[in-house]
């Protein structure tokens, strides 16, 4: 008989090499980990601004297109006490002609028909600033430049950018 004992198991030194690898395993698993989440929320939150962007722009060039003129003397002027250049549009009603105004306010950019009460065409956390309006015609036609920079900060994600497009009113070709 033998007075040998099996030993099963690691040794200390065994232990600590591979809870050494694991931790430099999970290290760089939970860096990239978190890594990746911040990228996902930057992709919502630009994802986001791009979405009212289109929803503002698409909105204002309906309005536009269906205009048939511009007011010129609203043109790139304040607009009831707003700080806000507002662009005044004449469309045409079964009941006659109405004014139609898109502006900004308080960060806000804005559609209003004649006194009627204004419709935000923009989030509340979105901020609208550098709104213009640049009118351009021809002998046969007449168009509006729009511009305006959007910023939205959410989720610990700052993001702005400038937005353009040139429509041309219906009426007028």
């Amino acid at each position: 008989m033998s007075n040998q004992v099996k030993t099963t198991g690691f040794t200390l030194l065994e232990v600590l090499v591979y809870v050494g690898v694991l931790a430099i395993i999970l290290t760089f698993t939970l860096g990239n980990t978190l890594d990746l989440y911040k990228r996902v929320a930057d992709v919502h939150v630009s994802r986001d601004l791009n979405a009212a962007a289109i929803v503002a722009l698409e909105r204002t060039n309906h309005e536009i297109r269906n205009a048939v003129s511009i007011n010129n003397e609203a043109l790139g002027s304040e607009y009831q006490g707003t700080t806000s250049v507002a662009l005044a549009l004449y469309q045409s009603t079964e009941s006659g002609t109405e004014e139609v105004y898109i502006y900004a306010s308080n960060g806000q950019l804005l559609f209003q028909i004649e006194t009627g009460t204004p419709l935000a065409l923009s989030s509340d956390d979105l901020e609208i600033s550098d709104l213009s309006f640049t009118k351009m015609s021809s002998d046969v036609s007449e168009a509006v430049r729009v511009s305006l920079t959007m910023s939205i900060d959410r989720d610990g994600v700052s993001l702005s950018r400038e937005y353009a497009d040139t429509i041309v009113l219906r009426g007028s070709y």
